[in-house]
């Protein structure tokens, strides 16, 4: 609950919304992704009992994962191990993006999640949810990297208590 004010989701207060609904709509990446011990079908579906696969190839292809995923020998039914140990940090991180992805959300929050990838495979999945970004996602990246900052419009600097909204351009020409 906020201390003051409110929180809306379509200009309804979510306290008064009784079926919480509004969760669905946004999707959060951590940095530690969680991964059960399954296959990588089962974590990017993650309980869905009616698997749109079109979906599931569109948002691999989205977070730079399709082509790994196609070069195994069981694709997407490849067991990963317990936390994912069978495949690298970067793969698990890509695999939770997806996950939230794969579910419609409108609103993605990435906690530091690009951390365990390596440059070229961050940029290309921050062009790929720029992308996302200009057709309707809105995306919340909590980030200490600059890199990843460079593809914010706005960003929000949180420095010894004091909170500043800056334009992308106005944080860059004072860094």
């Amino acid at each position: 609950k906020p201390s003051n004010g409110k929180v809306l989701h379509n200009d309804e207060d979510i306290e008064l919304i009784k079926s919480k609904s509004w969760l669905k709509s946004i999707g959060y990446v951590q940095q530690g992704v969680y991964i059960i011990d399954g296959t990588i079908k089962e974590n990017i579906l993650f309980g869905d009992d009616k698997p749109d696969f079109e979906r599931l190839d569109s948002v691999c292809k989205d977070v730079n994962i399709f082509e790994f995923i196609n070069q195994l020998d069981e694709k997407y039914e490849t067991k990963i191990g317990e936390l994912g140990s069978l495949i690298s940090g970067g793969q698990k991180q890509r695999i939770g993006i997806a996950r939230a992805l794969y579910n419609n959300c409108q609103i993605l929050v990435l906690d530091e999640s690009t951390n365990s990838l390596d440059e070229k495979t961050e940029k290309e999945i921050l062009n790929s949810l720029k992308t996302l970004n200009n057709i309707g996602l809105t995306l919340i990246i909590i980030a200490h990297n600059n890199r990843v900052l460079s593809f914010c419009n706005k960003i929000i600097k949180l420095d010894k208590g004091k909170c500043d909204v800056l334009s992308h351009e106005e944080y860059f020409n004072n860094e």
